[in-house]
């Protein structure tokens, strides 16, 4: 049907036939001066939409059902909002919300855990599907980037004023690095590292000072250092503290890091 209405709109008669005997005889009857043939391809599944496409998942499946996205999508029409859009840094952007409505939807949103004023590490840190859901990671993402936030934002409240506008984290689940480990200030590649007693834990090497746009450049690697999982936020916590003790006036995070010592960093 959408590609009869695209045809119809050109001008174009549309007529869906199932033999070629049929076709040509059509053609006489409209006087048609030239006829297009276009093969589809059937499928005998309920779920093909159109020409041999699917559509992917279904609310009854827990694996891909979003609960979060069903709320604010739920929440978006409540407040008159049909369009959003995401962007390549793992945010979402609410269009049209009417400005009588924009603080009940912001209040609605918080509900749901999606915060329009987040704090510094939960607006500036990403993480790539991880474990959960991608073959290719050996580490989780998500659930360890959360706790990093939350403790980050409890750790250096204290300094929360003097923190740059951006400082951000970027947590990767393997090597292929789809959080872009190499161009956050802090970047993080997950592994596995085997322990004395042959068990193996979630480990993260380090990236720093990774940065785009007028000061590009790729992050420095720090040797040798693996962080656990579980120490993230002691690790960074400190690196945060060493920055802004000994920054130059005006001076970002990258920048201090091409500087610093390797003690400094690790």
């Amino acid at each position: 049907r959408r590609l009869e209405g695209r045809l119809s709109a050109l001008g174009a008669a549309t007529v869906y036939v199932e033999d070629s005997a049929e076709r040509a005889t059509l053609g006489d009857e409209l006087g048609a001066s030239a006829i297009v043939t276009i093969n589809l391809d059937s499928s005998s599944s309920p779920k093909a939409q159109g020409a041999a496409t699917y559509y992917f998942g279904r609310g009854d499946d827990p694996s891909v059902a979003s609960p979060v996205g069903r709320r604010l999508a739920e929440l978006m029409q409540a407040h008159g909002s049909r369009r959003l859009r995401l962007t390549p840094y793992q945010k979402i952007v609410v269009l049209d919300v009417p400005e009588d409505d924009v603080e009940a939807f912001v209040a609605g949103a918080r509900e749901i855990g999606l915060e329009a004023e987040p704090s510094l590490f939960r607006r500036t840190t990403m993480a790539c599907t991880g474990i959960q859901f991608c073959k290719l990671a050996i580490v989780d993402t998500k659930d360890t980037a959360e706790g990093v936030i939350r403790d980050l934002d409890e750790r250096l409240a204290d300094v929360a004023d003097r923190l740059p506008e951006q400082l951000t984290l970027h947590i990767n689940g393997c090597p292929n690095a789809c959080a872009r480990s190499q161009v956050g200030d802090v970047g993080l590649k997950g592994m596995l590292d085997k322990r004395e007693d042959g068990t193996h834990q979630e480990v993260f090497q380090v990236h720093l000072g990774g940065s785009l746009g007028a000061e590009t450049t790729l992050a420095r690697k720090t040797r040798a250092l693996k962080v656990p999982a579980e120490e993230l936020p002691d690790y960074i916590e400190r690196v945060a503290r060493t920055y802004l003790a000994q920054r130059d006036e005006g001076e970002s995070f990258a920048l201090w890091v091409r500087r610093a010592d390797e003690d400094d960093i690790r």
